[in-house]
């Protein structure tokens, strides 16, 4: 089924990359500020549907390629866990991973977290470990700050974790531009801004006048 997903999801964002690159609103004519205009809601409908399917392809595992080192934009999220060493452990459930920042909020490790891409929660397990359960999979792993798997059980239905208090919510420091990568409904809603502002060009754009039959 996983791969079924990432199969589908490649073929969807190939073809909304591709239409929003080939499509043309109608550019002939235009000034300078119009083409400037045109090529900005391209590149914010690409970035939103990177972002989008992007998140979407991590949940389901196909960026498990990506080393440790990698740091998937944050911004705004739910379950933060801080150690007793000042180690803070951040879920990040669009995109189904876990990252560990120090007491300074430096980004140290991630990694993707098996059957994810629903919610996930956070408990402390003994001095720098930690539980991570998930929603979808009812999977209780068990992790080190370093990354290492220490445990992995399933959980049953009634004895699972309460998904509804996740803790307080948290800004991970993250540069602006990279915000829209860090949730899909801004990932959505950027996309939206962009061929909106295609679809206003395109209605707008200088229409071609056929010539008229010569006068005899």
């Amino acid at each position: 089924m996983a791969v079924l997903i990432i199969i589908l999801l490649s073929f969807l964002i190939a073809g909304w990359i591709f239409l929003s690159v080939f499509r043309s609103p109608g550019a002939k004519g235009f000034s300078r500020w119009k083409l400037g205009t045109s090529l900005l809601a391209r590149a914010l409908l690409i970035l939103g549907a990177v972002g989008f399917f992007g998140n979407a392809l991590s949940a389901a595992g196909a960026l498990n390629w990506l080393p440790p080192s990698f740091e998937w934009p944050a911004g705004y999220t739910r379950g933060v866990l801080t150690t007793p060493a000042g180690v803070h452990v951040v879920p990040l459930e669009p995109s189904g991973r876990v990252q560990i920042y120090d007491a300074g909020w430096r980004f140290l490790r991630g990694w993707h977290i098996e059957g994810s891409g629903k919610p996930l929660h956070l408990t402390p397990a003994g001095g720098e470990t930690f539980h991570v359960f998930t929603a979808g999979s009812h999977w209780d792993f068990v992790f080190d700050t370093q990354g290492r798997m220490i445990s992995k059980e399933k959980y049953g239905a009634t004895s699972g974790p309460n998904f509804m208090n996740r803790g307080e919510a948290t800004f991970v420091p993250t540069r602006l531009w990279l915000w829209v990568y860090s949730s899909p409904f801004l990932s959505f809603f950027t996309s939206m801004a962009g061929m909106g502002v295609m679809m206003l060009m395109a209605r707008h754009a200088p229409k071609d006048t056929e010539a008229s039959p010569p006068t005899r």
